[in-house]
């Protein structure tokens, strides 16, 4: 199987932990984070249904020719899949539930009309349009399955849960997303302590004789302080 950094969150929330929250509490070195911490982990470490890093460099592991028999992803890359897959048949499920409860990443991307722009009409209309019913319907719906719709009444529309002879076929797997979806604990300094995340999560995927290894119960703790040094220099929402 295949996982990233970004799975990350629906385990450790799956397992009853976080990383931070609004007020600024850090949750990273708590038991319940470590043990989602040590999930991760442990498919690469101790089960192997998990390549490291170096393992899969280069693309020599990957879902699309069949060498992983399950990775995680998001909605949009349903084109590049229909294209790239072509010996097997594939379709898409909600993530595991954890013992604590079953959890979604939710996130979006905005549409932005730049300031210089001489076309401002048109790029407003673009922009009503991209949000619209119709919008979503073409951009998310069975043709294209470019993205996950943001108006709740789309993903539940007839028009989007049909399919057209491709996959994804089990688009009941919209509804889990939509009811078990939580936000990231963005803040000001997101890009600040997501660095760090990132450092300790490569860390601990490291091989076990790399001096820069960490396990989960040491990697959690140190990745708490180093990111409390950081949220100490911003005020809370």
């Amino acid at each position: 199987m295949r996982l990233d950094q970004g799975d990350l969150w629906w385990i450790i929330w799956g397992f009853g932990g976080d990383a931070i929250d609004k007020q600024h509490n850090v949750y990273l070195d708590k038991p319940e984070t470590i043990a989602g911490l040590k999930f991760f982990h442990d498919l690469m470490h101790e089960h192997r249904v998990m390549p490291q890093p170096g393992e899969a460099a280069g693309g020599v592991l990957s879902f699309e020719s069949g060498t992983i028999a399950m990775a995680s992803g998001y909605a949009g890359e349903t084109p590049r899949l229909r294209k790239d897959i072509k010996v097997f048949d594939w379709d898409f499920v909600p993530v595991p539930r954890g013992p604590k409860g079953q959890y979604s990443l939710v996130k979006g991307n905005g549409l932005i009309i730049n300031a210089k722009t001489k076309e401002v009409e048109a790029s407003w209309r673009l922009v009503k349009f991209m949000n619209s019913r119709e919008g979503e319907l073409a951009y998310c719906g069975p043709q294209l399955r470019r993205a996950a719709p943001t108006r709740i009444s789309v993903s539940k529309d007839p028009e989007f849960l049909k399919h057209d002879g491709r996959p994804p076929f089990n688009t009941g797997a919209y509804e889990v997303l939509y009811a078990t979806g939580r936000e990231l604990p963005v803040t000001a300094k997101w890009q600040s302590w997501q660095t760090v995340w990132n450092e300790y999560i490569e860390r601990m995927s490291m091989s076990k004789t790399n001096p820069d290894y960490r396990p989960p119960e040491v990697a959690g703790p140190e990745m708490a302080r180093r990111v409390r040094e950081i949220l100490a220099q911003e005020r809370p929402l």
